[in-house]
């Protein structure tokens, strides 16, 4: 919502600052828009709002959408909430950092419709997506709470295997839901990072 204001008026005060500097010159039809003020101080007018749309454009790109999924108020949306363990992969692992938008867009399907959200079963987690994607959500989903856990982030690290072969652990049963702990939302510095990252 925030992003989405301050996109709007970026994109508002952008051209109206092109419109004022283009038009403090005489147009084709040879009068200038803005004749109470002279063409200099127009200028400054039209270069003033040019700047604060491409500064509102900017802060626009910037701003987090992790805060939304955890902020989801509408009625019956499940919470989200992340393990340690996923927290601390999504600042130390090189992969899971670079792909933060695409592990948060999935979390935000998840949650959309944690039921019906394409998903294979290993040991007792869901993972999703499905299909040729390279990145998988280990998580599970509570309906007494109505909240998404999520348990850890992970990839393909070499062919079907998962990074720290997860996959074959979590099916033997070395990796179970006690394995996760810790479970809040994406703290301050994630969200930071998430920013930078954007």
């Amino acid at each position: 919502m925030l992003r989405s204001i301050a996109r709007i008026f970026g994109l508002v005060f952008f051209a109206l600052g092109f419109y004022i500097l283009l038009s403090s010159f005489s147009s084709v039809t040879g009068f200038a828009v803005i004749n109470a003020e002279d063409i200099p101080y127009s200028s400054i007018w039209g270069v003033a709002f040019l700047i604060v749309g491409a500064f509102l454009l900017s802060i626009a790109s910037r701003i987090s959408d992790i805060g939304g999924i955890e902020r989801r108020v509408m009625s019956g949306s499940p919470s989200v909430v992340w393990s340690v363990q996923a927290r601390e992969r999504m600042r130390k692992d090189n992969f899971v950092r670079g792909n933060k938008k695409k592990y948060v867009k999935e979390v935000e399907m998840i949650a959309q419709s944690p039921k019906q959200r394409g998903q294979e079963r290993i040991g007792q987690f869901s993972v999703s997506p499905r299909g040729h994607n390279n990145i998988r959500v280990a998580w599970h989903y509570d309906s007494k709470t109505n909240t998404i856990y999520v348990d850890d982030l992970l990839y393909h690290k070499n062919g079907r295997t998962y990074v720290d072969n997860w996959n074959n652990r979590a099916t033997d049963g070395e990796i179970t839901k006690g394995s996760y702990s810790g479970y809040g939302s994406i703290d301050a510095e994630d969200d930071e990072e998430t920013r930078e990252a954007a």
